[in-house]
């Protein structure tokens, strides 16, 4: 059901969506080529439109965090026997979340080799 009643001479206007958006870098706190502004000027344009927008970022060790404000641990969450910690702050007004598994992906490089899922929850210290 329409919940939109035009009304004549009024002004329609659509409510806010919220978007995600899911990333492998961000500039400025994690960028190797193009990507890292596409992530970010998109979201500043989303959020121009008056909608809500979320990144979501693997939480790489070697990120820019002066350039995080507000950096906190969010929770954690258990999955396929590993922790999974996310943390949360703002980039350039943008709400980030940090994914930062206990193990399985190596947060070394943003690019790296590709592995199957399966390597993901094995044990790597063997």
């Amino acid at each position: 059901m329409d919940s939109h009643i035009p009304v004549f001479g009024g002004l329609i206007r659509e409510p806010p969506m919220h978007k995600l958006h899911i990333a492998v870098e961000m500039a400025p706190i994690a960028k190797v080529g193009g990507l890292g502004e596409v992530a970010t000027s998109l979201s500043h344009s989303v959020q121009e439109l008056n909608h809500n927008v979320d990144i979501v970022l693997p939480k790489y060790y070697f990120l820019n965090l002066g350039n995080v404000n507000d950096f906190q641990l969010h929770r954690s969450y258990g999955w396929g026997g590993n922790e999974v910690k996310v943390s949360h702050g703002k980039v350039e007004g943008v709400p980030v979340y940090f994914l930062e598994p206990q193990k399985g992906i190596s947060s070394a490089a943003i690019i790296g080799p590709v592995q199957p899922v399966s390597w993901l929850f094995k044990d790597h210290d063997e």
